[in-house]
């Protein structure tokens, strides 16, 4: 289902920008590289805005992190790394596809996220949550 997904995406948002490209490169002159990189920048701009709150779910589920102390402690952190992350804190749904623990930050403007995979949320309290990790 994913690939299926994927191709979709790939056919909506990479097909439009595909023909812009090639209209570009035909019409615009010696200087069309110029226009498609600004086109491909703003693409890429609004792909990022968009993608945690939009795209990613489409694959994966995303639930508020419950672990009160966790969240805390990433707010904390959050706080004295002047990081806003206005979209919240998250855990996805990782152990379906894999058993990798992994954690990541993405997105612009309000709609920057934090997300951990439940696999190394899993982890660290399978291990008595002695990480080390601290703020």
């Amino acid at each position: 289902m994913d690939l299926i997904k994927q191709l979709a995406l790939t056919v909506l948002l990479g097909g439009p920008l595909l023909l812009a490209t090639l209209g570009l490169m035909e019409r615009a002159g010696a200087r069309w590289w110029l226009w498609v990189w600004l086109i491909w920048l703003a693409w890429t701009v609004v792909l990022t805005w968009a993608a945690p709150k939009f795209i990613a779910p489409l694959f994966n589920r995303f639930s508020p992190l419950t672990d009160e102390s966790l969240k805390k402690r990433v707010e904390t952190l959050l706080e004295r790394c002047g990081f806003a992350a206005r979209g919240g804190v998250f855990v996805m749904d990782g152990s379906l596809r894999s058993a990798h623990g992994n954690a990541y930050f993405t997105g612009i403007g309000r709609n920057k996220r934090i997300v951990f995979f439940d696999t190394l949320l899993s982890r660290n309290r399978g291990a008595g949550n002695r990480s080390g990790a601290g703020t």
